[in-house]
């Protein structure tokens, strides 16, 4: 394990990811799970963006999972779900790793916050310090990669 790597760097990770299906989150959460385990990591947040037609309420609630629908912002595109707005303004993470489609309304919120590490993953944007892309879509893949660039990056 490399000592000075930005991956042993991580106190408090923030993971986004596009995706509406309860077994792809879970197993997403799975992976985060065991990655961070020989890790420095103490907290962790998934935020999921939910397609249009999906129903937050259908899916499977975790304390770990915030689920985002389009109807969560207003006219004007701000978040409106206090309990998200809180943990992220009480909660500084220091680093946020997109996974997908970045054109959502939920970037323009996480450009106010001041991240140690941006890290995308199948993203687009140039916002990302570090853009990585990764072939398989299985969560488990993509947060080992993730984990391996990281380990290997300084």
């Amino acid at each position: 394990m490399e000592e000075n790597s930005i991956w042993n760097s991580i106190d408090s990770l923030l993971v986004v990811i596009n995706s509406g299906e309860d077994a792809h989150l879970q197993e997403l959460k799975k992976a985060l799970d065991k990655a961070k385990a020989d890790s420095n990591i103490k907290k962790h947040l998934i935020v999921a963006l939910l397609p249009k037609g999906i129903d937050k309420n259908t899916m499977t609630p975790d304390f770990l999972i915030y689920f985002i629908a389009s109807s969560d912002f207003n006219f004007w595109g701000k978040l409106k779900d206090p309990q998200l707005i809180n943990e992220l303004n009480q909660n500084k993470f220091d680093t946020l790793v997109w996974i997908g489609d970045d054109s959502h309304r939920f970037f323009n919120k996480l450009k106010k916050i001041s991240f140690k590490n941006k890290i995308g993953v199948n993203a687009y944007r140039s916002d990302f310090e570090m853009s990585l892309n990764s072939d398989g879509q299985e969560p488990s893949k993509i947060i080992n990669f993730v984990k391996e660039v990281l380990l290997k990056s300084y």
